[in-house]
Formats: structure tokens, sequence, C-alpha cells
């Protein structure tokens, strides 16, 4: 056998390793979707508050109104609950409902992907790899794939506005793309940059007689929705989607981490693979400065998830999109330029080492029987509780339960810290004085740190019966992790004279 057939032969078995690695990590994400899709407890601390608010779209009632403390809103724009709604209509209200729309919303995701990397290569093995990138990823990104958050249907919507975009010359390409890019700003505003920057470059750079189309069709959706939201609402939609939001405490820690961790830690093979893509694969200049600035932005908009307070690692999807589709580029390139012999089998050698990069233990992402069976055990502990019950930060299982919920702990946090109304801010604090003064729940049930610990202790009506309610943690995520640990008691219902 000479040189050059080892060399081939090599190449072939290296590029069928790299194959076999993106076909292993779509098996291993599905099998734990597969297997947690219907677990009956949170997954992830925010999925209570998204059932919350998807369950009063479903029984028709608003979702922004003043501060309360039996409801606040989130920080994001509607979209995802009235969608949720459709699947409690479905399928039942409950998490499963809400996980299966996400988990649909990932599918359709990277088929956007995988559409789009084929059709800037021209290569069906180029976007097969990046969507196993992508699936590779589901550890780097919180496991969020299947999880009953905003973030991937706001993904979803991303990158289909992303593939219009990218299409040259398609009459209606535009249109479909401003529409796909607000539907996932009404899913989550932090896409706003870039849906400006793009309607810039359109109105400025592009030939065609569609150069308008994008940014008025993005202006006529984006602002007259935000309009009737603002007025249907008296006003509280634009209070929680932008006015606290841009009140959020700036994070020093990600302002180096984000690139020195989270992206070049986990995705070096990537990136450079990305730089020298987005640099020579696209012979148009307005179509490579569009796919670069589209790259940049998505990038951009995951930084600043990321740097402010409440930012976790979720925030990272757009920018791990972006630097797969700069990545898919890069690669192209690299296969249509001649190169050595023995250069094929490098390349597929470094996609392999970028898989192995993103492994990860599969248990981390499974919750397991003892779990489950500590968090049914003690939900049914407070199921039992005849009275009242305060659980702000878990607030879904009192709605399970058929008990009276209240806003979440962190929407009561948010509108505290970061609202500059003191007069609505001492009117939410008097309020939930007051229920503790009064003694209106014979339980209450808290999170370690939790930011009503503080009402609680200048109440004199409630006494600390556990400091360990839950011996166990049974959201099974990462270091987002939240587990209730003190259970107080009304005192006369302990104690009755």
């Amino acid at each position: 056998m000479n040189k050059q057939k080892i060399i081939d032969f090599l190449g072939l078995t290296l590029k069928t390793g790299s194959i076999l690695a993106a076909a292993f990590y779509i098996l291993i994400c599905a099998f734990i979707i597969y297997n947690r899709i219907s677990y009956p407890l949170e997954l992830e601390c925010g999925e209570g508050a998204m059932a919350q608010h998807a369950e009063r779209v479903f029984e028709g009632k608003p979702i922004y109104a003043a501060p309360d403390i039996h409801f606040i809103a989130n920080i994001y724009m509607p979209l995802y609950y009235y969608a949720g709604s459709i699947f409690f209509l479905v399928f039942g209200k409950g998490f499963f409902a809400l996980r299966l729309l996400s988990v649909i919303s990932t599918i359709a995701a990277l088929l956007a992907l995988f559409l789009t990397c084929k059709k800037l290569t021209n290569s069906t093995y180029i976007a097969f790899i990046s969507v196993g990138m992508f699936f590779a990823a589901y550890d780097v990104c919180g496991s969020w794939f299947d999880l009953a958050r905003v973030d991937m249907l706001f993904l979803c919507f991303i990158l289909y506005g992303v593939y219009f975009a990218l299409l040259p010359n398609k009459k209606h390409a535009p249109f479909l793309s401003s529409v796909m890019f607000a539907l996932s700003f009404f899913t989550k505003q932090s896409v706003l940059p870039l849906i400006i920057l793009l309607s810039i470059i359109s109105l400025f750079f592009e030939k065609s007689k569609n150069k308008f189309v994008f940014g008025l069709t993005s202006l006529i959706l984006c602002g007259t929705g935000v309009l009737l939201l603002h007025l249907t609402s008296g006003g509280w939609s634009t209070f929680y989607a932008f006015t606290i939001p841009n009140q959020h405490a700036l994070l020093t820690d990600p302002l180096r981490t984000f690139w020195t961790k989270d992206l070049f830690g986990h995705f070096p093979i990537l990136i450079l693979a990305g730089v020298f893509g987005l640099f020579y694969s696209i012979d148009s200049a307005y179509q490579k400065t569009k796919y670069f600035l589209i790259v940049i932005m998505l990038i951009i908009i995951s930084f600043m998830g990321r740097i402010f307070s409440g930012g976790f690692v979720n925030a990272l999807l757009p920018a791990i999109a972006a630097i797969i589709l700069a990545f898919a580029l890069g690669l192209k390139n690299l296969f249509s330029t001649p190169r050595h012999n023995y250069i094929m089998p490098l390349i597929y050698l470094l996609i392999i080492v970028q898989f192995g990069l993103l492994k990860y233990p599969i248990r981390h992402a499974m919750p397991s029987k003892q779990q489950l069976a500590t968090g049914v055990t003690c939900l049914r502990r407070f199921s039992q509780v005849n009275g009242n019950v305060f659980w702000s930060d878990h607030c879904y299982y009192l709605t399970l339960a058929s008990k009276p919920s209240q806003a979440t702990q962190s929407a009561v946090f948010d509108v505290i810290h970061y609202s500059k109304d003191s007069t609505l801010i001492r009117q939410l604090s008097l309020q939930i004085n007051d229920q503790f003064r009064q003694g209106f729940y014979d339980a209450v049930i808290l999170d370690k740190g939790s930011s009503y610990l503080p009402y609680l202790h200048e109440s004199d009506r409630y006494k600390l019966i556990d400091s360990n309610y839950f011996p166990q943690n049974v959201f099974t995520l990462n270091s987002r992790e939240q587990m209730p640990k003190y259970l107080y008691a009304k005192k006369s219902f302990i104690d009755p004279e």
C-alpha cells in the first residue's frame, strides 16, 4: 500500500469517526430528553414560573399587570406563554406540555441550522457535523434543549430569520426573515439589536428592490406589537420587558470568563475554524458583511445576556449557534482549497477532538429515582397541609396541589431591587409584610438565601420546624440548582392554645 492510499484510508476512517461522533451526541441527547421530558418535578428552578405564566394565558388572565404578591410577570415578551397555553390545550397543563414545546423548537431550530449550513457550504457532511456540534453543546448551555423555558423557541425563530436573511436573490426572503425575527423578539426581546442592525445594512447596502422590506416589516410588526401590549396592559408590559431589564446590575466576572471559559474554553477548534471561514469563504462582499455581522451580533447578544444579574449559561445559545455557522464556512473553505495530502485527515481529527472536548457525564442531566422519590415525598408533606402554603420559590407546585399561588421570588426581587418607583416598591413590601404579620399562611417553604427571609424574620407568627426540608436536591442541572431548605409553620398551627 503506497503513501497516498494510506493517507486516503486514514482520512476516510477519521471522517467516518467524526460522523459517528456527531450521531453519538444526537442519540445521547435524544436519550436524555426521552427519559426526563415527563419528569413531574422542576428540572430547573425557572420552569415553574413559565408554567404559571402559560396557565394564566390559558385561563384568560393578563400577564402584565401591577406587581402583586399573588403574581408578578417575568421580564420576557409573551409569545412563549401563548404558545405554551396552546400546548396545554392539547396535552394538558403542566411541565410536559411546555417541555414538548421546547423539544419541538429544538428540532425545528436544528433543521434551520442544517439548512443554513447546507445552503452556504453545499455539503451535507458539513451540515450534519454542524448539527452534531450543537447537540454536543447540550451540557455547555445548561441542558436547556428540553426545559420549560423560552430559549429554544427564541433560538428557533432566530435561526429561521438567519436562514431567510442569507438567501440571496429570493423575492420573499427579506419579508420571511423579518417575520421570523419579529417572532423571536416577541419571545425574548434581546434580539432587538440584531433586527435594527439588519434593517440598517439592508437599507444602505442591499441593491435590489427589496432593500426596504426587512426594515419596514420589522418596524411594523415589532412596533405595532409593542404598542398594543403597552396600551392593553396600561404600560406594564413596557415596565417588565424593558424598564426592569435595563436596570439589572452588571456582573464583572463574566466580562472575562464569557470569552475565556464559556466560549474559547469549550469551542477552541470551532472558533479558529470560524474565524477562518468568516474572512475567506463568501465571495459577495455584501453577503460576507451580512453574515459577519449576524455572527458577531449573536455573540454579543449572548454576551449581554451573560454579564448582567440573572445571566446564566442558557444565554450562550445564540453564540453557540453563531460559532457553528462560522465553523461551517471555515470547513467549506478548508475543503475547497487545494491542500497537502495529509491536511484532510488532520481536519477530521480536529473535528473529533472538538467533539471530545464537549463530552459530559450523562448522569448529570438525568434525575435519579432517589431524587424523584425524595421530591414526591416532600411534595406530599406540604400537600397535606390543610391551610394556605407560601412557596414562592417554586410556586407552580402550589398550583399542582390546588392551592393559591404567589409571585415568584425572582420576580419580586426584580421589582424591589431594579424598579426605580419607590412608591411601587413600598406598596409591594408592605403587602408582603402584612401577609406574614397577619399569619395568612399556615406553612412557609423557602429556598436557601430566599429574598423573603427578611420579611419572615420580622414576623413573630412563624416557627422554624425544619432547616433541611429537602434532604437532597431534586433539581438536576447545574450550579443554578435551588432547593427548598426551610419549612416554617404558623405557631398557632403547631401549638394551638
